[in-house]
């Protein structure tokens, strides 16, 4: 290609002045598609498919926005006490029972927020409801629950992915249902629950080297909970303290069950603390702004969020969604949740991209005109 000069010859574009027509033809670098953070709220209870959720506030990624919206997931429609979890960036939803009929699943269902697909991937070996289930290694770990024949169980299962295989490994020490758990340090730690769920919770506390494929008490067994304790939760913080919260104790002298609103910090042998409060249990923190248990919690920069649950006090679902300030340790109550079932709440925090036509995006340009808290 060629332009004529004042002269009226032609002479050739160089390169430079070819780029400075417009006509630069090399590739450009595509922006990366933008990925925003959501904490998806699934009612374990009801048999509802429908998975609330709220977006995480990504101008200050420790709260999130009030507003919730909602999604179908025909996977969890009639299921209860089935285990969500993120494994390698996907959702899979874990287990259950039948809420008609009763009975157990081993169904394990996939979901891809990169692609907006759902899969079934290969079943349980033993189909359960009330497992918790941790990430570790590599690996998907299930953990107790109730089998068929309305057993409590001690199995553990582990899931690697590339062969889609799940595989028995170490048992628990005993069988265990409305346990909690968490991974730190490469380990699994297991707290409270009941082997019957006729018995009142346990101060069981175990841990789980993948290593040695073993289970063992926590500090050779001189570390138990201070009480006993079954539909609580566990978080890992600070790569060092394990922070167990919520659920429910048996008072013997008004003999019912009750709230227990007393937060437990279990600090590791090595964890970084000085000298004068390196004890085994650190329990001078703030008692829970609203004591549940069966709640959701998860850990959004420095908050522990605390959303849903039952109130056995009280004997009512909570609608209030909390956290703890893990810095401040200090509660919040935060906002108050729209008419769902809330009695045994699941989160799990996924990582969507923009592209995903299952999700509302749009709350981040609004999130001014709420009240922040």
């Amino acid at each position: 290609m060629s332009l004529a000069n004042n002269s009226g010859t032609k002479s050739a574009l160089s390169s430079e002045d070819f780029q400075k027509v417009g006509h630069d033809h090399r590739p450009q670098k595509e922006e990366p598609e933008a990925h925003f953070t959501f904490l998806l709220l699934f009612d374990k209870v009801s048999g509802s498919p429908n998975v609330h959720y709220h977006m995480v506030d990504p101008t200050s990624p420790q709260k999130i926005f009030p507003k919730e919206n909602t999604f179908t997931a025909k996977q969890v429609k009639d299921i209860c006490g089935y285990k969500p979890v993120v494994f390698q960036g996907c959702l899979y939803v874990i287990g259950g029972k039948d809420w008609n009929t009763g009975v157990l699943s081993a169904r394990v269902n996939k979901y891809d927020p990169r692609l907006n697909e759902w899969k079934t991937v290969k079943d349980l070996n033993n189909a359960r409801y009330g497992c918790t289930a941790e990430v570790l290694g590599g690996y998907l770990y299930v953990i107790g629950g109730m089998v068929t024949g309305k057993r409590v169980s001690d199995s553990v299962e582990r899931y690697d992915q590339p062969s889609d295989l799940w595989t028995e490994v170490a048992p628990l020490p005993s069988p265990r249902i409305d346990h909690a758990s968490c991974v730190i340090n490469g380990a699994i730690y297991v707290s409270g629950g009941t082997f019957d769920l006729d018995y009142p919770g346990s101060n069981s506390f175990w841990c789980y080297d993948p290593g040695e494929n073993a289970w063992k008490d926590v500090d050779d067994g001189e570390t138990y909970l201070p009480h006993e304790r079954s539909s609580h939760v566990m978080c890992p913080l600070d790569n060092n303290k394990i922070i167990i919260l919520g659920g429910q104790v048996f008072d013997q002298d008004a003999y019912c069950e009750m709230d227990e609103p007393n937060i437990y910090q279990y600090n590791l042998p090595d964890s970084h603390v000085t000298q004068e409060i390196r004890k085994t249990w650190y329990m001078d923190l703030p008692r829970m702004a609203i004591p549940r248990c069966n709640s959701c919690i998860v850990l959004i920069g420095t908050n522990l969020w605390m959303i849903g649950g039952f109130s056995y006090n009280k004997r009512t679902p909570i609608k209030t969604a909390s956290y703890y300030d893990t810095v401040k340790k200090r509660w919040k109550n935060a906002f108050q949740l729209p008419d769902h079932h809330y009695d045994n709440m699941e989160g799990v925090m996924l990582v969507v991209p923009a592209s995903n036509g299952n999700f509302r995006f749009q709350d981040r340009f609004i999130y001014s005109q709420w009240l922040m808290w």
